[in-house]
């Protein structure tokens, strides 16, 4: 009975140092995830004459994870705005941070309305605010059980000129 006790004491010893160690873990998510800029990394316009009738935008979404180890980022949604005109939001999935860097996460939208896309090449020949809002959704296990999402918004802005 007492070798039963002391096998139960050391099994919960290990259970809790893990769960200890699963929290700390999550501790540096929640503060070691920071957004660092955004930048355009090409713009496409597609044109009939003089009049553009199609618009992609390039960007990279920089992230750095400041935790002593690697993250998945289960989803990262976002929303790109040309000045306060939302042009375009989508999710990429799947995403691996590894520890203590920055990763470029490319992102993009295509406007292909006509209209729209006079308007966005108007705005980027003036020079506008391009700026992308979103979110990152880290999942949270302990023990290899589901537990919680960690949602880190991200907002990062820069300002762009379209040279014509």
């Amino acid at each position: 009975m007492k070798k039963f006790v002391i096998v139960l004491i050391f099994i919960l010893l290990v259970v809790v140092s893990g769960g200890v160690y699963q929290i700390h873990q999550y501790r540096q998510v929640e503060d070691g995830l920071e957004s660092q800029g955004v930048e355009v990394t090409d713009i496409g316009i597609d044109w009939d004459g003089l009049t553009p009738t199609g618009l992609e935008i390039d960007l990279n979404a920089n992230v750095k994870n400041n935790a002593e180890h690697g993250l998945e980022i289960e989803k990262f949604s976002y929303a790109i705005y040309l000045g306060e005109s939302e042009i375009g939001r989508d999710n990429i999935s799947d995403i691996y941070l590894y520890p203590e860097t920055t990763t470029s996460i490319p992102i993009s939208v295509k406007i292909t309305a006509e209209d729209a896309a006079v308007t966005a090449v108007e705005y980027l020949t003036d020079g506008t605010e391009v700026r992308v809002l979103g979110s990152a959704e880290i999942p949270f296990e302990i023990w290899g059980v589901g537990v919680t999402s960690i949602i880190v918004d991200f907002n990062e802005s820069t300002y762009y000129s379209l040279d014509v």
